[in-house]
């Protein structure tokens, strides 16, 4: 590959990972019209399911098929959720000392929280009928309650509707686990009050008084994203495939979802 011109088709992940892989930049084309001006002879990585097409367009250029390595976030969930659930167990179990008991339940339900978001992310996104949004951002504001009690009583839920109609909600446990990160940063980087509401949409905005330390609209990747917070990366990893529409302003963050 050294000495010929790189282009991955279409996606920053696959650019982001061959470029550290081999040392050299990798260039992305998003559409046909940037493939086809490309002067012959450079190579080009492409998801499988894409190689045969490109192939046939660039008959003479090296294509190679790749995906970038993924952890086994499955097999990390299940070999972190066994334990914890044994640690969960045991500390029900213990009333000498409630405050550390409870310290070590909160550290316990945090890492169980992480092994139900890789999971989450090992799994295809399922759309289910008949879930009331109102209702999973109640269970989100309540899992995050649960491991952040110090900060609980800056989130503010009061404008959530009491009762949203029914309706199609593309994966309730994604888009609670995604809130729970969302708020977990915006708790920690705001002494402000966070208000969540929904408004017409449907669009679930986090808004406060001071800075939610997002990063600009156009760094909307999951890179600029992980250089924020670890948990605003993993909201965002988690939520991604769940909305159609970010909005994203220094005090505000709103979430159009797929209808």
């Amino acid at each position: 590959m050294r000495g010929a011109r790189i282009f991955a088709v279409g996606r920053d992940d696959i650019a982001r990972w061959a470029s550290k892989a081999l040392d050299d930049d990798v260039v992305v084309v998003r559409d046909d019209a940037e493939i086809d001006a490309q002067p012959p002879g450079v190579a080009w990585l492409c998801p499988p399911e894409a190689a045969a097409e490109l192939r046939a367009r660039r008959p003479n250029d090296p294509v190679i098929a790749m995906r970038p390595p993924v952890l086994p976030w499955a097999r990390l969930a299940h070999d972190v959720r066994n334990p914890v659930g044994v640690i969960l167990g045991a500390l029900a179990e213990l009333d000498e000392d409630e405050a550390m008991v409870a310290l070590a339940l909160r550290g316990a339900r945090k890492i169980a929280h992480l092994a139900e978001c890789w999971e989450a992310l090992a799994s295809e996104v399922e759309p289910r009928p008949r879930v009331r949004l109102d209702g999973v951002l109640r269970e989100a504001f309540e899992a995050f309650r649960a491991f952040e009690p110090r900060h609980a009583e800056r989130i503010d839920i009061s404008a959530l509707p009491r009762k949203t109609e029914p309706g199609l909600v593309t994966d309730p446990r994604r888009l609670r686990l995604g809130v729970v990160c969302l708020l977990r940063h915006a708790a920690r980087v705001t002494s402000a009050p966070v208000g969540v509401r929904v408004e017409p949409g449907p669009e679930i905005v986090l808004a406060a008084d001071e800075s939610l330390g997002l990063p600009p609209l156009e760094e909307l990747d999951h890179e600029g994203w992980r250089t924020r917070s670890p948990r605003l990366a993993m909201g965002h990893a988690l939520l991604d495939p769940l909305v159609s529409a970010w909005r994203v302003e220094d005090d505000a963050l709103g979430l159009t979802l797929v209808p």
